[in-house]
């Protein structure tokens, strides 16, 4: 039975980034729209619901993604699996700079986070 089970304990680290706006090459601004991080959220913790039942304790972090939070992330090492939720595609994800605008991570950027910062990171999930 599940209470025969030890506890378990462990950690979602949730980095969510909606830019509003990003300036182009030729400094051009273009807002970007908007994602569903409510309904992101809501199903994050509707499917974790289940690991209580098996004894399993999975706490949920949300935080905005900018840079200087998500290198803080790989510094301190808080949780062996990390949600990145944004903008991107192959080459970039679009973090927030902090005033509304994007920070562009270059992909080899996070690859070379996780290699050099990773530590126990176990998962990475990147939705973008």
């Amino acid at each position: 039975s599940s209470q025969d089970l030890p506890c378990l304990h462990d950690r979602l680290m949730v980095f969510h980034s909606a830019p509003l706006a990003y300036i182009d090459k030729s400094n051009s601004r273009h807002r970007m729209h908007l994602l569903d991080f409510e309904r992101e959220k809501h199903a994050l913790e509707e499917s974790l619901e289940d690991a209580e039942t098996i004894g399993s304790t999975i706490d949920v972090v949300f935080e905005t993604a900018t840079i200087d939070r998500v290198n803080a992330f790989f510094a301190q090492r808080p949780s062996r699996v990390l949600h990145l939720s944004c903008h991107g595609n192959e080459q970039y994800l679009a973090l927030e700079d902090g005033r509304g605008g994007t920070h562009f991570l270059m992909a080899s950027d996070l690859k070379r986070l996780v290699s050099v910062g990773g530590g126990n990171l176990k998962v990475v999930f990147v939705s973008a």
